[in-house]
This record gives structure tokens, C-alpha cells and sequence, in this order.
């Protein structure tokens, strides 16, 4: 489902919402994320240089932004919102967004 913004930001009726653009003057790829007021996101994502599923923990909130230098190629990412859990508990997350691809050629 396309949630509108700009970019364009995707979401399944109980995942975050997820868009990415590239910024060519700034040589940055931009990922919007959000939708939850969770203590944190999980972020999964294919880069050029990786040519793998990396998975980092980003910033909790409803709107973020998440920054970083472009490579030219392909990106892939999906986001899961998420909520700490107590002392020796796992964290509670929504399902992954759906997947977004980017081709970046920054230069």
C-alpha cells in the first residue's frame, strides 16, 4: 500500500512505512521510516559494497530518517518497528515492510 509522501513510502496494514531517494547533489541515499512510536527499528538492506542482507538497529520514533553516503548500484531495504522488552525479554517488532529497491548513480 502506498502511504503517499515524497518520496513515495510503502507499508502493510501493520508494518512501518518505508521510502527511499537518492540525493545526487549530496551524493546521499535518504530512508524514511516510521509510522510506530517504538524504541527501535530494525533495518535490513542490501548495498552495493555489501551484496548481502546487512541488519542494523536504527532510532525509535514516528518519522525518521535515516542517512547514508551513496555507492552507485543497487540497494534493497526492508524495516520491522519494535519495542524493547523487559530484563531477559525479547524485543516485540511488527512485521518487515514491504521491500524497497533503489538504483543509485550518484555521479
Amino acid at each position: 500500500m502506498n502511504t503517499g509522501g515524497t518520496p513515495p513510502r510503502f507499508a502493510y496494514g501493520n508494518s512501518p512505512y518505508l521510502g527511499a531517494q537518492l540525493d545526487s547533489c549530496g551524493d546521499v541515499v535518504r530512508v524514511y521510516y516510521g509510522g510506530y512510536n517504538a524504541t527501535h527499528y530494525n533495518i535490513r538492506y542490501v548495498s552495493p559494497t555489501s551484496g548481502r542482507w546487512v541488519q542494523q538497529e536504527l532510532a525509535g520514533g514516528p518519522r525518521k530518517v535515516w542517512t547514508i553516503t551513496a555507492e552507485a548500484g543497487d540497494y534493497n531495504f526492508v524495516v520491522q518497528a519494535c519495542n524493547r522488552g523487559g530484563a531477559l525479554s525479547r524485543s516485540s517488532c511488527t512485521r518487515w515492510s514491504p521491500q524497497i529497491y533503489l538504483n543509485a548513480r550518484p555521479w
